[in-house]
């Protein structure tokens, strides 16, 4: 669903711009699905406008050869003028460990979609998955499982509590190339279950960090807590297993995450 899109950073003031951004990485499982992608303009006091859309359909780009990049340049629908650039990747999809309740069948694909260049893009397929990548010591996936007892940033006046989203980045990249979740209004105990999101591992001692805000609109966003996590805590476990964290958020009076 649309509440499940991931995005790119947004670029300001800038007809021409250029993310190089991703790979964002979705689980395929069906070979008739379409990637959406949406180029909008970020405002601040009103409704983002949109610049144009595109639509890819996976049977456009399925039958290739696997783990080959397919890069694609066209107009942008329902606009005036604008074009999108993106490149994707199809690969095999291998068996998840026991983090995964079920096996999944070899038949299903990864797609992993680059922008490589334009103001802020969405885009969405029917679920998040893991991805892969040559050179590297991994792949780190992340699912963002809720958060507790959070600070109240708001007034409080008739349930105007904080509106939290969360931010995560890994230490050896920028913050700039972070991800976040959804943001969910007035919760001071939000449930997420966002994700997967995935990072590409090229440092055994690399260290995930996550930051918690309350989104404002007319004023920065309020830092409600952070947390991190050194990969060298979690890196020695069993491969494709799952390991839950539960710790309470520093840099703030109280929650958890």
């Amino acid at each position: 669903s649309e509440q499940d899109s991931q995005k790119t950073s947004t670029i300001n003031n800038d007809l021409n711009p250029r993310w190089n951004a991703g790979p964002f990485t979705f689980t395929v499982e069906r070979e008739d699905d379409v990637l959406h992608l949406e180029v909008y303009d970020e405002d601040t006091f009103t409704s983002d406008d949109l610049l144009g859309r595109l639509t890819v359909p996976l049977l456009d780009i399925a039958h290739g050869e696997p783990n080959s990049a397919v890069r694609i340049k066209n107009n942008l629908q329902d606009t005036k003028h604008g074009e999108l650039e993106v490149e994707i990747t199809v690969s095999p999809m291998q068996p998840v460990g026991k983090a995964s309740s079920t096996i999944v069948p070899d038949a299903l694909r990864q797609i992993s979609s680059t922008n490589v260049p334009n103001q802020q893009v969405s885009a969405l397929i029917q679920n998040g998955g893991l991805g892969g990548v040559q050179n590297c010591l991994g792949k780190l996936s992340l699912r963002v499982i809720a958060a507790h007892n959070l600070v109240n940033m708001d007034t409080g006046i008739f349930g105007d509590v904080s509106d939290p989203y969360v931010k995560f980045w890994l230490g050896s990249g920028s913050e700039q190339d972070s991800q976040k979740t959804s943001t969910i209004n007035n919760d001071l105990n939000p449930r997420w279950n966002a994700g997967p999101f995935t990072f590409t591992v090229e440092r055994e001692d690399d260290v995930l960090h996550l930051e918690v805000y309350d989104e404002d609109t007319f004023t920065s966003d309020d830092l409600l807590g952070r947390l991190t996590v050194p990969l060298l805590d979690i890196a020695h476990g069993e491969p494709n297993s799952a390991v839950r964290i539960k710790n309470n958020l520093q840099d703030t009076k109280h929650g958890e995450l």
